[in-house]
């Protein structure tokens, strides 16, 4: 399976789900069981280098942050980071932020990043 056929899977499987969670650590587990259940291998809480620690890698080079508050820069300069380093072949922005929506699929050409809007079910 290619990166890029990984990265619009991934984003296509958590764009389909109403996630409810009153925490980033319980969204995480909400995205763990996502992930299970599709059968697909992950790892949490990587890190990446000595500075970087990434939220899942996906099938060994896809890195999923996942942002519940915060500002698009920076979520957009985290993810950047992380496309920069070795061993990482595409990273997801996973948000239930407002900016989130409607944002282009790919942030970054050179390198493949892609945001997806979580959808948020009522608690």
């Amino acid at each position: 399976m290619t990166a890029e056929f990984t990265l619009h899977t991934v984003r296509s499987l958590l764009g389909q789900y109403a996630f409810r969670y009153s925490s980033e650590v319980q969204l995480h587990e909400r995205i763990a069981d996502v992930l299970s259940d599709a059968g697909l291998s992950f790892q949490r809480e990587v890190d990446l280098d000595d500075k970087n620690r990434a939220d899942f890698v996906v099938d060994g080079g896809i890195v999923i942050e996942v942002k519940v508050d915060g500002d698009l820069g920076s979520a957009i300069a985290q993810c950047m980071r992380y496309a920069s380093l070795d061993g990482v072949q595409g990273v997801l922005l996973a948000s239930a932020c407002g900016w989130a929506r409607g944002l282009p699929e790919y942030v970054c050409a050179s390198n493949p990043i892609q945001v997806v809007h979580l959808k948020r079910q009522a608690l």
